[in-house]
């Protein structure tokens, strides 16, 4: 506010006080010292912008466990059964920083936001034996949307193949 109220007195000022210098007039030299005076104090009043937002940051990640020396579950027709983490890598955070708003030069009304997601990769055994297919999978009591994960399902037979990502992880 205090940038449009100088600049407008500073046009006034110059307009009154006349004349030119290297072909810009007086008033125009006048309204732009009103204005970056007027810049100055809406900032030391303002400040220069809010705090980046963060969204989506994990302030601690519980997943599944395992446990040594739990027992594997024998399975027959169809069943709902938790499994063991076997195989895991390590979390991996990706930050996406967008910046918005603002305009010209100043950067004062710029919004940064900075959103946060995880990978982790993990081979969890479910039974003993050959499975035919995996129905549901759950997360703390709620059906859990597969839709934007990467599953390889092993049915557990004599020609099971390692898992090309465990490979590629640990080596052959």
């Amino acid at each position: 506010m205090a940038t449009v109220i100088l600049s407008a007195a500073g046009s006034a000022a110059g307009g009154a006080v006349g004349g030119s210098v290297l072909g810009i007039s007086a008033g125009t030299l006048g309204r732009a010292a009103g204005a970056i005076a007027g810049s100055l104090i809406d900032n030391a009043i303002l400040g220069q912008g809010s705090a980046p937002v963060e969204t989506g940051r994990a302030k601690a990640l519980r997943l599944q466990t395992s446990t040594e020396g739990a027992p594997i579950p024998r399975v027959s027709g169809r069943m709902r059964v938790s499994g063991q983490v076997i195989w895991q890598t390590r979390f991996r955070e990706n930050v996406r920083t967008t910046t918005s708003g603002g305009k010209g030069v100043s950067s004062g009304s710029r919004q940064t936001v900075k959103e946060y997601s995880y990978s982790v990769s993990c081979a969890v055994g479910l039974c003993e034996g050959p499975i035919e297919r995996i129905g549901r999978i759950w997360a703390d009591g709620t059906l859990l949307d597969t839709s934007g994960l990467v599953l390889r399902i092993y049915n557990g037979d004599n020609e099971q193949q390692p898992d090309p990502k465990i490979q590629a992880v640990e080596g052959a």
